[in-house]
């Protein structure tokens, strides 16, 4: 049966750290919410929870006590994953100071399953520990509105490097945070060098935001092995050969394209041919669209504590255009080439503080039933890259005391008609595939049909000569 520790509370954090009260920064609350935080509360329903799952796979053997201190030591640092969210009449939502979740823990196998976090009466961070023999399964349930994947990761750095140390018997010496940065998480201003830029950069996000409302898409179609209306979701994880990879990469070289190019080109590939043979011929539209988030963090956000700093670009296809690979890819490149020069993705965040000024605005984004996207792609990169360099190593594997680091899959939230999501995550010169897809929609058995069928892709894309 699973065990837990007790909550902490904001008092408790200093003390349980081991560090001096003194020595604390006074917490940033009460913080207004950024317009995309807002979006992430007004999504997150019963049926559809905005919460991001990251489980780290470690063989070796726990000490409990010790991990309980590392992460209070952590949580300390990262003051919007041990808050919650107090509405105000006539007023923006706020951030304010919450005890601190629990760490639950497991002795059995299956592990914990996806637990929708309320943010009105519970900080958004859960830590959820399984131990069965010399296997140590740590998940982390993160709600969507407290941070993203690196936000995740940089709160996963902390605990695993003060446990570190404390099984040494160190006190925890970590980066400086700054927690004066966060108000300033969500500024981003447009680099225009004349006011003709400056008046075509808002005409192009004008356009933008009128082709993204009024081009219908098609949601992601089911299998004929559907779900038959079941609540919930499958989560499907897939760890591809060391080879795999490195053809990859050799493949991106010769085309002269980024990894993240041909994983884009390869997954819209796979959507197009699943929406083809799955689609239903009596349906009209042919056109679906690839969310794809943008982390936007420079320098300036060094040491700011877990939060989101994200944008989206959304890559809108007809299914025609996807039967052509070099076309496709050669788009594709285009395409990102251009977001990533111009801070595309921004312009979705100006949409939202839009949204957020006008009256209902944010509600009428979490009732809306309409497809936005019909899939997403999250591609994190290899996060052993957020990882100090003061936890040691063993054949390219992290280690934490006595534990080491063997594995990591992360599964993202789904909005309602974002039917599957996949987040691609590189460790160990080794790509981890994590999907989940709507239960209502597809049978576990569907969900791991196309989480292979783009397996395949990958693998005729680094197999290619």
């Amino acid at each position: 049966m699973p065990v837990a520790t007790p909550p902490l509370t904001e008092n408790a954090l200093a003390e349980e750290s081991g560090l001096a009260t003194d020595a604390l920064q006074p917490d940033p609350f009460p913080l207004p919410l950024t317009p995309f935080e807002r979006m992430m509360l007004a999504e997150d329903r019963a049926e559809y929870p905005m919460v991001a799952t990251v489980e780290f796979d470690f063989s070796g053997r726990l000490d409990r006590t010790v991990l309980n201190d590392a992460y209070a030591t952590a949580i300390a640092r990262h003051p919007l994953l041990r808050a919650r969210v107090e509405k105000q009449p006539f007023k923006q939502p706020i951030w304010v100071a919450a005890a601190t979740a629990q760490v639950e823990y497991s002795n059995e196998e299956a592990g914990f399953p996806l637990k929708r976090i309320d943010l009105s009466e519970l900080s958004g961070l859960l830590l959820r520990v399984s131990e069965v023999a010399d296997r140590v399964k740590l998940q982390l349930h993160v709600h969507h509105a407290c941070c993203d994947g690196s936000g995740i990761f940089s709160f996963f750095q902390d605990l695993l490097l003060a446990y570190h140390q404390q099984v040494a018997g160190e006190t925890p010496q970590l980066t400086p945070l700054d927690f004066d940065a966060l108000p300033r998480r969500n500024k981003f201003p447009l680099s225009s060098k004349s006011i003709g830029q400056w008046l075509y950069r808002i005409g192009f996000g004008i356009r933008e935001a009128a082709k993204f409302t009024l081009r219908a898409i098609e949601p992601l179609v089911s299998s004929n092995d559907r779900g038959k209306g079941i609540s919930g979701f499958h989560q499907v994880a897939l760890q591809t050969e060391g080879e795999l990879l490195k053809g990859l990469r050799k493949t991106a070289v010769r085309e002269g394209v980024t990894l993240n190019d041909l994983l884009l080109r390869d997954y819209l590939a796979t959507l197009g041919d699943w929406q083809r043979h799955n689609r239903d011929s009596t349906l009209a539209k042919e056109r679906f669209r690839l969310l794809v988030p943008c982390d936007l963090r420079t320098e300036q956000h060094a040491e700011l504590p877990a939060a989101n700093v994200l944008g989206y670009a959304f890559l809108t296809r007809d299914i025609a255009d996807c039967e052509h690979s070099d076309e496709l890819l050669q788009n594709v490149q285009a395409e990102m080439a251009f977001i990533r020069e111009t801070n595309a993705s921004l312009y979705f965040l100006r949409c939202l503080n839009v949204a957020a000024r006008v009256p209902g605005g944010m509600a009428g984004i979490g009732r809306s039933r309409g497809c936005f996207s019909t899939s997403l792609l999250s591609n994190l990169g290899d996060p052993s890259k957020y990882l100090s360099r003061e936890l040691p190593r063993d054949r390219g594997r992290i280690k934490a005391g006595d534990l080491v680091l063997e594995d990591i899959v992360a599964h993202p939230p789904l909005r309602a008609e974002t039917r599957a999501g996949i987040v691609l995550i590189t460790y160990r010169n080794q790509l981890s595939l994590g999907l989940t897809c709507d239960a209502r929609y597809f049978s576990e058995s569907a969900a791991q049909e196309l989480g292979s069928q783009f397996l395949m892709v990958l693998k005729k894309t680094a197999t290619s000569s």
